[in-house]
């Protein structure tokens, strides 16, 4: 079943989703554009961050941005020792109008487990990049760096209301499988189910459902057929 269902799971960092269905819109309350300094970079990182701002062009993640937007960047190191850029969004997010899209509470989506045996756990790599940004937003999200200013196309990290249209997208593309055999809690869904046989029947249908709306799973952060998660 994981061999057919295959096409779920990302082969490597450069195999991003496309999730066409999630386009993300940014409300501002007054139209005053914000407008931040270029903070400087420490220049043993120059050639990294270079390379990893181009990485984002040529794969259509950003492009090139000429409105008078702009907020700072820093860099941070993962755990897995790799680099994020990371856009400070705080001025931008205390005028954006807030999506109160409710996100689970933890808690209750654990006590809708109870009497399941099986479960597995679906894990998105490379989560807000997977989804887009509205045309008309782009603009708000422009980043200034040595080489210039650049506004995503994909969702970048740091927007206050990315997990809300997130939450939002997973709910309704899961749809009738929701609750029935699943859970979504932003980027991770759980699939439960009470014998062996029907849990390789129901994560082959949400590996399906995850398939035909662009989602890519990353392997490495995947937990299947386990009896405690």
């Amino acid at each position: 079943m994981l061999y057919e269902e295959a096409d779920a799971f990302a082969m490597d960092d450069q195999d991003a989703g496309c999730i066409e269905g999630l386009q993300m819109n940014i409300h501002l309350t007054d139209d005053q554009p914000i407008q931040k300094n270029y903070l400087s970079i420490s220049r043993p990182l120059y050639p990294e961050i270079k390379t990893y701002v181009e990485d984002l062009l040529n794969r259509n993640f950003i492009r090139k941005s000429k409105l008078p937007f702009s907020s700072s960047v820093v860099c941070v190191r993962k755990k897995d020792g790799g680099l994020r850029l990371c856009v400070d969004y705080r001025a931008l997010n205390q005028k954006t109008v807030a999506d109160i899209h409710p996100i689970p509470r933890s808690q209750e989506t654990l006590d809708n487990l109870g009497g399941n045996h099986w479960f597995s756990v679906l894990d998105q790599g490379k989560t807000y990049h997977q989804g887009f940004m509205d045309r008309d937003s782009q603009p708000f999200t422009a980043f200034i760096t040595p080489w210039g200013l650049y506004e995503w196309t994909r969702i970048p990290f740091g927007l206050m209301n990315a997990p809300a249209n997130f939450q939002r997208f997973m709910k309704n593309y899961l749809g009738d499988l929701r609750s029935k055999i699943c859970i979504p809690y932003l980027d991770d869904v759980i699939v439960f189910s009470k014998t062996f046989k029907e849990h390789v029947q129901q994560l082959q249908e949400g590996l399906q459902r995850l398939k035909s709306h662009g989602v890519k799973l990353k392997p490495k952060k995947c937990n299947l057929f386990k009896n405690e998660v």
